[in-house]
């Protein structure tokens, strides 16, 4: 009885591929079989209505705001600003006066190649500028004039190579001409000589350590006239010095700080990120970041004179002109500014409006990441690094904007990266805070709803009141 049925139900299966075979061959059945006196159905057909946002602007784009400025420089006279989320670099003369602009605020395609995180910004003797852009893994030369000459590294191909970079942050040039990059994710400094060729290497590639061969994440760098290198390695806490002035034998000089101990006291920095040198007047000024203040030494000696104290502002970088002019790059979105002393470390002027990253309205997004539509055909779109959620109607009229444009915060009215949105039956919003690890919840008018709730590991979710 069971090799009969085994039997049977083999013919079974044997036929079903046959059939299956027989129909494969004839081509696939319609979805829907057709009724008689109906017509097929017809294939979608899709058709543009409109635009929400101006293609390729950002933001508005002006001169008297800065986006996370990251990185300053100068070329004697002039400061040279770079903007990390702003994806600019704007020169001014030393009273405050816009000259010139590279780059498009927010948008990353400019002059045949891509700008988009800057982390500094320098002039060479003959008047090049040099942007330094960590997230596409290059730096990008242009001539005095705006134009695109030449880059070294490649785009957005990092590597370990002596053709790549990762993660560049800083810039230099020696009396010779000779290029120097902090190459931060791979833990050295990349010498070239004036044509881009490389030349060397300080530090040991892919290697951190906290001893004089090795840096760990090196920031902004500095070169004197008496050829002198200075690094901010940032997470070793410290200045190195070298003598650069043969490149056939680097040697090491000094250090500022303690190797791999943070602190407060004017022994020590936490995170120092930039470092300028004026030797006119004997003075070393070191950016120590997580202490929110500038320290001044001597530049003879290398002892501590003074330290500029600026209140729980993050500094990223640090120039100084030839009139003895100090610049200060303050990034963070409650700041946003570039800050200017005197050569007696009275302050100036502000280059960028505190706390004002950019200006911008309901029709324009930086990077909206999340869009929803409900019924009434209403439109909320998330932005990232607009850092807003905001409500359309269904002509495309705002309705209702939370958050400030660029501004980073993490109160109910504030986000710090929105990824997407979405709605629930009940209309109410839901706002994914990925810079802030959470997603908001507010009513379908714009009101915080009294719930949030916070991503505590990938499979749980926990809600709060």
């Amino acid at each position: 009885m069971k090799v009969r049925r085994f039997t049977v139900f083999a013919l079974a299966v044997g036929l079903a591929l046959v059939l299956a075979w027989a129909v494969a061959a004839q081509g696939p059945e319609p979805l829907i079989a057709p009724q008689r006196g109906v017509p097929p159905p017809q294939p979608l057909s899709f058709r543009y209505l409109q635009t929400f946002g101006e293609s390729e602007v950002a933001y508005f784009d002006d001169h008297d705001h800065l986006n996370e400025p990251t990185g300053v420089g100068t070329d004697g006279t002039n400061v040279w600003i770079a903007e990390g989320a702003g994806r600019r670099a704007l020169k001014y003369t030393s009273d405050g006066t816009l000259v010139m602009q590279i780059g498009k605020a927010g948008f990353k395609y400019v002059a045949g190649t891509i700008l988009n995180c800057l982390a500094d910004v320098a002039v060479d003797s003959s008047g090049n500028i040099w942007i330094v852009d960590a997230w596409a893994h290059h730096v990008v030369k242009f001539n005095s004039s705006g134009s695109r000459v030449s880059e070294l590294g490649v785009t957005y191909n990092s590597g370990p190579g002596n053709d790549r970079f990762n993660e560049p942050y800083g810039i230099a040039f020696d009396s010779a001409g000779n290029i120097y990059v902090s190459d931060s994710g791979n833990q050295r400094i990349q010498v070239f000589n004036s044509s881009g060729v490389y030349s060397t290497t300080i530090g040991v590639t892919g290697i951190s350590g906290s001893d004089n061969a090795h840096f760990n994440r090196p920031r902004h760098i500095a070169v004197d006239s008496n050829n002198r290198l200075y690094v901010a390695d940032g997470n070793n806490h410290r200045v190195q010095i070298f003598d650069v002035s043969n490149l056939s034998a680097i040697t090491y000089v000094a250090t500022l700080g303690v190797a791999g101990e943070a602190g407060s006291d004017n022994a020590h920095f936490n995170t120092p990120e930039g470092v300028a040198v004026d030797v006119t007047r004997g003075r070393i000024y070191v950016a120590d970041a997580r202490n929110y203040r500038i320290q001044v030494f001597d530049y003879d000696t290398r002892t501590y004179q003074t330290t500029l104290d600026l209140r729980y502002s993050y500094i990223a970088d640090v120039a100084v002109d030839a009139e003895g002019n100090l610049y200060v790059a303050e990034p963070w979105s409650d700041w946003s500014q570039v800050r200017q002393f005197d050569s007696a470390l009275n302050y100036v002027r502000t280059y960028g409006s505190k706390g004002v990253p950019y200006l911008t309205d309901g029709s324009h997004y930086n990077q909206p990441q999340g869009v929803a539509v409900v019924s009434d055909g209403s439109i909320y779109i998330g932005e990232g690094w607009g850092k807003r959620l905001i409500k359309l109607n269904a002509a495309g009229v705002p309705q209702w904007i939370i958050g400030d444009g660029g501004v980073w915060g993490d109160d109910n009215e504030h986000f710090g990266h929105v990824r997407d949105v979405a709605l629930d039956e009940a209309g109410r919003v839901y706002a994914a805070d990925s810079g802030n690890c959470r997603v908001q919840i507010y009513n379908h008018d714009g009101a915080y709803y009294a719930i949030r709730i916070k991503l505590i590991t990938t499979s749980q979710v926990r809600a709060t009141g």
